[in-house]
């Protein structure tokens, strides 16, 4: 039986090579003819490819199928080509009569159930239509698969009888059939052809793991706990991964290993294992170089996922056939084009060699690194490890294998040396890789720290943030105790200089002024006490029964006032930590306050407040009580800020640490650190942690406001005269303004009342029932009567200090809060002036006074309008003084009052 003729089953070596007559036989012409067949099918298989290059897609649409054009290779070298579409609509049972071809054939002589399609032009008695392909066949054609089959054989054309046989020779017959062939009866025809895409398909995947790092770890075995169990899952999937390699890719990397090498990475990957997730350091180096394997195996495997060609396909997978696909789905049981390795990416399988070269050298070269030097290495994230910098944990040898097989990019233009890594002065590093922080960095988003683990964490984060200062490096540095007692944090402790710090000082000097006032005024307490003593206004006796005498009291008190003053100040010009050191200015204070407040209450006889006075103010003062507030506020948010440093509320606050080896742009870099203050791990955040913790700064005296003029300071207190004192002065007084003859009809409780009314300034009925002569000495000195002498000293002495006021208001010389001071004080006393000015004319009005040229009256009138142009620039003193002149005009009969009441009000609205 004749069988389809395989061309490259019998590969021809050689041909006849003619000669001058040489006789020439079929075999010597065949020869050549079979040699450039053979050496143009051995072209487009191991040069162009096999499979389906493009089109011949077969649908079924009622009762036809239709092919349309494409273009395929068969493995043993046969060009198809369909130029047309091409349409069937009869079918018929592919006989056994036909050329055989082994694949059709499940035995020496059992053929596999196939049908021919015809085509719709031309007749076949042994065609039917495809409508009736169920009923005849007993299958769907939507159970069927097309086979394109390439039927060529020899067709020999001899004409023989019993007496004669001429000659005509053979003929190669090639010719496409369709064929449909039951989906289920279709492997025979499906051959498997082993590309490095099926490879990677072979190859199980490994899924890097995380070390998870919960806020319930506390010390350092725990934490390398979780780099160890993470470790191990990948060690896992590894190890199971690498007995795949060879078995199913080993055809890929026989240029690259001998023999299979994956035994020895997995002893080692074993040993490693075994050693490292016991061990309490290094373990986060481990977890590290696992994750490098991974990713390097999985970057093995998506590279071969996007290659396809072998080397030197199979001739005899499908020599004289195309498998079309599946009526039913088209894609499945269907050729696709195998591209020879000469037009295919070769690129792809040096970078299968070199990853899998790479995977080798990792394994080999791994070591755990001693603390050492540190350094930062511009890196990169998002992207595949021989795109990122060479870690420390990979020892790099004379021969700088590590380097040689890191970056396929690289070493394929033999440019290893241009790898960023931590060993970079090692294998001589060139370009930017010499110099990595000095060059330009916008192309990484980055940063590998090393060779801080093992060391002291204060000098790792010195180490730090001398190169990011250094440097201009985008990221920033925090560190993270394992422990859970706060006492065990490292570098500086809690909030560092806040804004309550800053308040604290505030008060302390606020605290500090206050009490220089407070020795000013002592002072001049002082010195009044022993002028009064002096001039014999206040007679120097015990203050109380036997006790220490007005003078004595004075300078006891006012000794220790100024000596415990000075030992406040002395602590509240104290930086905080000092301050916070020695609480004896509590003390101090306390006894400051209680001297003061006796020393004014013992002599409390002898003296008089006017206003507030510092003494008064230190007393009642609260500001103490808030320094110990502020330092109970001050302690809590170190408290606070301190537990933030501590493992478990940090992971509370700040969750997704990542254990990567440095930090992304714009992140920040964590390093976690024992009892022993040593750095156990790192981890990074991908955000940047604003831990402003500002030093502790030079706290510098404040300047003393000069709102408080030393005037209204040092006579807040007047000295009162004995009560000795004050009965002589009133008695002589009442003795020149009364007849000698009642003057014994008066006893001296009488007229003490009466001089005590008169100093309270309880003078209203007095003055409006009589008239009291004045002295010819003091300060009513040219008053016939005394009561309009005293009002108009008043309101000559409210005049004086609002001119004062005025005066400093104007003073440029001086702060401009100064004067504004000045300037409110001046307002509020013409406001007073204005009063008093009313009271004496008022007064005059009462006692129907005589205001002619020469009287008290008149010069008391001259006085209110001398007064009152002092005043006429605020309106609400002149206001003031204009209703109660109005008023007291309306309400007189006094003719001389009425005319000198209109000439003030004339003037000062003028």
């Amino acid at each position: 039986m004749t069988s389809l003729h395989n061309s490259l089953a019998d590969i021809a070596s050689g041909y006849s090579v003619f000669e001058k007559d040489q006789v020439l036989t079929e075999a010597h012409l065949n020869s050549v003819s079979n040699y450039l067949d053979d050496q143009d099918r051995l072209s487009r298989v191991n040069l162009i490819g096999v499979g389906i290059v493009c089109g011949l897609r077969v649908s079924a649409t009622g009762s036809t199928i239709t092919l349309s054009p494409g273009t395929g290779i068969t493995s043993d070298g046969d060009l198809v080509q369909i130029g047309n579409t091409v349409t069937f609509d009869r079918f018929k049972l592919y006989s056994t009569d036909a050329p055989v071809y082994p694949p059709l054939y499940t035995g020496d002589e059992t053929m596999l159930e196939a049908y021919e399609l015809v085509m719709n032009e031309g007749e076949d008695l042994r065609a039917n239509s495809l409508d009736q392909f169920s009923e005849i066949s007993g299958h769907t054609l939507s159970s069927m698969t097309a086979v394109l089959l390439v039927e060529s054989y020899i067709k020999d054309n001899d004409l023989c009888s019993g007496t004669d046989c001429d000659n005509r020779g053979q003929n190669y017959v090639s010719q496409n059939k369709l064929l449909l062939i039951p989906s289920s009866a279709i492997q025979p025809l499906a051959p498997t052809i082993v590309t490095a895409r099926d490879a990677a398909r072979a190859l199980a995947e490994v899924t890097t793991r995380r070390a998870l790092i919960k806020p319930a770890m506390n010390t350092s075995a725990e934490i390398n706990g979780a780099f160890a169990s993470a470790a191990s899952a990948m060690t896992k999937q590894l190890l199971p991964a690498f007995t795949q390699l060879w078995s199913n890719a080993g055809f890929l990397l026989a240029d690259t290993f001998p023999a299979d090498p994956t035994a020895g990475w997995r002893e080692r990957l074993t040993s490693l294992t075994n050693t490292l997730t016991n061990s309490s350091s290094g373990v986060q180096y481990f977890y590290a170089f696992i994750k490098d394997l991974a990713d390097t195996w999985n970057e093995l495997r998506r590279v071969m996922a996007n290659t396809v060609p072998g080397c030197n396909p199979d001739t005899q997978a499908f020599a004289k056939h195309l498998l079309l696909g599946d009526l039913a789905n088209p894609s499945s049981h269907r050729f696709q084009f195998y591209p020879s390795a000469a037009v295919a990416d070769t690129t792809a399988k040096q970078h299968i060699a070199f990853l899998a070269k790479k995977l080798d050298t990792l394994v080999a070269n791994f070591f755990i690194p001693a603390a050492s030097e540190l350094r930062i290495t511009p890196s990169r994230s998002s992207t595949t490890l021989e795109a990122k910098a060479i870690p420390i944990y990979y020892q790099i040898d004379s021969s700088n294998s590590v380097v040689n097989f890191w970056n396929f990019e690289l070493s394929s233009r033999k440019m290893a040396a241009y790898n960023y890594g931590y060993h970079s002065a090692v294998y001589e590093a060139q370009g930017a890789a010499a110099e990595p922080l000095a060059a330009a960095i916008d192309g990484f988003d980055f940063f590998r720290i090393e060779g801080h683990i093992g060391s002291s964490v204060d000098s790792a984060v010195a180490a730090i943030e001398t190169q990011i200062a250094n440097f201009n490096l985008p990221f920033t540095v925090a560190t993270v105790f394992t422990g859970q007692n706060r006492t065990g944090i490292r570098g500086r402790r809690g909030a560092g200089y806040t804004d309550l710090n800053r308040f604290h000082h505030l008060l302390r000097q606020d605290i500090y002024h206050s009490l220089d006032d407070v020795k000013q005024f002592n002072n001049a307490f002082k010195t009044n006490i022993d002028q009064a003593i002096t001039s014999k206004r206040v007679i120097d006796e015990p203050v109380s029964g036997d006790g220490p005498s007005v003078s004595e009291t004075s300078n006891i008190k006012h000794s220790t006032i100024n000596s415990k003053t000075s030992a406040v100040q002395q602590s509240m010009n104290l930086p905080y930590a000092s301050y916070r050191v020695d609480n004896s200015w509590k003390v101090n204070f306390t006894d400051t306050v209680t001297n003061a407040g006796e020393y004014k209450y013992t002599l409390g006889k002898v003296v008089k407040t006017e206003f507030t006075t510092p003494f008064d103010n230190l007393i009642g003062v609260v500001k103490p009580d808030w320094l110990d507030w502020l330092d109970i506020l001050i302690d809590k948010k170190d408290e606070q800020r301190d537990n933030k440093r501590l493992l478990a509320p940090f992971l509370g606050q700040y969750p997704g640490l990542e254990p990567r080896g440095g930090v992304n742009r714009g992140g920040t870099f964590v390093l976690l650190y024992d009892s022993r203050g040593i750095v156990i791990a790192d981890f990074c955040l991908a955000h940047y942690l604003i831990e402003e913790q500002e030093s502790a700064v030079e706290e510098p005296p404040l300047p003393k406001p000069g709102f408080r003029p030393p005037w209204v300071i040092d006579n807040g207190i007047k000295i009162l005269p004995s009560i000795d004192h004050v009965f002589i002065d009133k008695l002589d007084l009442f003795k020149k303004g009364i007849d000698a003859e009642y003057t014994e009809k008066f006893n001296v409780q009488t007229a003490y009342t009466s001089v005590f009314q008169d100093s309270l300034n309880l003078v209203s009925d007095l003055y409006k029932s009589q008239t009291v002569a004045a002295p010819t000495t003091g300060i009513t000195a040219g008053y016939d009567d005394a009561i309009i002498g005293l009002l108009a000293d008043q309101v000559a002495r409210e005049k004086t200090i609002v001119e004062n006021y005025q005066t400093r208001a104007n003073d440029t010389t001086l702060p401009e809060e100064t004067r504004t001071f000045y300037q409110k004080a001046a307002d509020q006393k013409q406001q007073s002036l204005a009063q008093t000015t009313s009271d004496l004319v008022d007064y005059l009005s009462v006692n129907d006074s005589n205001v002619s040229f020469g009287s008290d009256g008149y010069k008391a009138l001259q006085e209110v309008n001398s007064s009152v142009q002092v005043i006429k620039d605020n309106n609400t003193a002149t206001s003031l003084i204009n209703n109660n002149l109005t008023t007291i005009k309306g309400s007189t009969s006094n003719s001389g009052l009425i005319g000198g009441i209109d000439a003030i009000i004339g003037n000062f609205s003028r």
